[in-house]
């Protein structure tokens, strides 16, 4: 579990340097090229992203759950992503004229195919990178992404000065993906060969995963279409703004948390006790780490939208403080989608893509002829149905016993932070200082974790819980001292 730790501090490091050289990087194309320029490429990458969609067999998630995977094993996953991806690039190039005739914009053909090689680049990265995954040698992986994504940006930025154009975002992607091709056979000895003799065990495995990206694609634009087509332009900026920032944490901290723990739980997917046990002390601790974060975000919209964003989004943190919320259904989700494929109960994944996305676009029908505050709730409020019944239903159906102790952990956990958190709001004045607000009730936040670690840790761990508990913190504390 040490080295389940140390990978994910690796991956959170990971995302969080990425994620601040890619605004940086935005910051200042932003300056050298136009909205228009930024509009094509979008345009396009929501193409590229919609053909990598329909083509996604989940071959990572395949290898990563195996107890034990062998060379062939490796090399057929590689082989059946190599042919997908290949007839995904096919199909963008094919629907690249069709696009630039229907937004009449010749620019947009080779803006789309150019993207293209975005894709075939992908094809050929080390399959090796799994192999390290699944050996927890995340700190590899993090160096070759950072200084590829440090490559990208010189790039980028040099071709702006030079052009003045939308190639500056479109060679940024490109040389993004050579970079990482080339570092990723520096890093790993294993070379990839054609292999076809375990694509059908792999195939009954990603079968329900490509119709579950392409359903997951859709309920995830559902909702910026709606907003795009029933309210303003300054609505739909808003709103896609405020969706990404509230997806940070979601999606920069607790996915890559997750993930080591997924390689963690198909360890021990024939041992059905410890496959439980797996499963239980990874939503108690996302539990632990989740509640105050939600609180915090909930409670300090306005300030963080002030901070962040500038007063001018002010009007629009409402749309951040409720998108906040969607946190606990990414938690929800997230495990039943690893819980599942462990299990190699993918079918369930896409029957659950399927239901929830026609909830979600039914939904959203109803309540788009509403103010944006209505449509946003309703959003928040069928995704968290959605994952919440999921989440009740894998648990039964995996562990033969019902998950509602640990669903209600996490419910009561985020109301006693929202509590705490108003509470010690409502106490205080800063006299609208944004900075000052966000220091104190990061204070209090940290306080309410604290206090929720030690109701888990004194009433609702077992026994192994809290030992394995107290195991890391020795580990962690003898290996901070060195």
């Amino acid at each position: 579990m040490l080295n389940v730790l140390k990978s994910s501090s690796y991956l959170i490091f990971q995302k969080f340097l990425q994620r601040t050289l890619g605004l940086v990087s935005t910051i200042i194309l932003a300056r050298l090229l136009t909205p228009e320029d930024f509009g094509l490429v979008a345009i396009a990458m929501l193409a590229l992203w919609f053909v990598a969609a329909i083509v996604d067999a989940g071959t990572e998630s395949y290898i990563l759950q195996k107890k034990e995977v062998s060379e062939s094993e490796i090399n057929s996953a590689w082989t059946l992503d190599f042919a997908l991806k290949t007839t995904a690039l096919v199909f963008l190039l094919a629907s690249a004229p069709v696009i630039a005739w229907l937004r009449e914009s010749d620019e947009l053909l080779w803006i789309i195919s150019s993207t293209g090689l975005v894709l075939l680049f992908a094809t050929f990265r080390n399959p090796g990178l799994m192999v390290l995954k699944r050996e927890q040698q995340y700190e590899l992986i993090v160096k070759i992404t950072v200084l590829a994504k440090i490559i990208s940006i010189i790039f980028a930025i040099a071709i702006a000065l030079i052009f003045r154009n939308y190639w500056a975002l479109i060679v940024g992607q490109i040389v993004f993906e050579i970079s990482v091709t080339i570092l990723s056979y520096k890093i790993n000895s294993h070379r990839p060969n054609i292999d076809i003799s375990n694509i059908h065990e792999q195939w009954r495995f990603s079968k329900w995963l490509i119709p579950k990206s392409v359903l997951g694609y859709f309920r995830n634009h559902v909702d910026t279409l709606a907003v795009g087509a029933f309210f303003q332009s300054s609505a739909l900026g808003a709103y896609n703004n405020m969706k990404y920032f509230s997806s940070i944490p979601s999606l920069q901290i607790f996915s890559p948390l997750v993930e080591p723990l997924h390689v963690e739980m198909g360890k021990v997917s024939d041992q059905f006790e410890e496959f439980k046990y797996q499963a239980n002390i990874t939503i108690k601790i996302l539990t632990i780490l989740v509640a105050p974060t939600v609180g915090f975000m909930v409670v300090n919209s306005n300030e963080l939208v002030g901070i962040f964003l500038g007063d001018q989004w002010l009007d629009y943190s409402y749309l951040f403080s409720v998108l906040s919320l969607s946190i606990v259904a990414f938690i929800l989700v997230s495990q039943s989608f690893r819980i599942l494929m462990v299990a190699f109960d993918t079918k369930i994944i896409f029957i659950y893509e399927l239901f929830s996305t026609i909830g979600l676009i039914i939904a959203i029908a109803f309540t788009a002829r509403y103010n944006l505050y209505v449509l946003v709730l309703i959003k928040v409020t069928v995704e968290f149905l959605f994952s919440a019944l999921l989440y009740l239903y894998t648990y039964r159906r995996i562990f033969h016993y019902s998950g509602i102790h640990n669903l209600s952990g996490l419910l009561m956990s985020c109301l006693f932070c929202f509590f705490v958190l108003v509470t010690f709001d409502k106490l205080t004045n800063f006299e609208h200082s944004y900075i000052l607000t966000i220091i104190f009730n990061g204070f209090i936040s940290a306080f309410a974790a604290l206090a929720l670690f030690f109701v888990y840790f004194r009433f609702l761990l077992s026994v192994r819980e809290r030992s394995l508990i107290m195991h890391l913190m020795k580990k962690v504390f003898k290996y901070n001292r060195k």
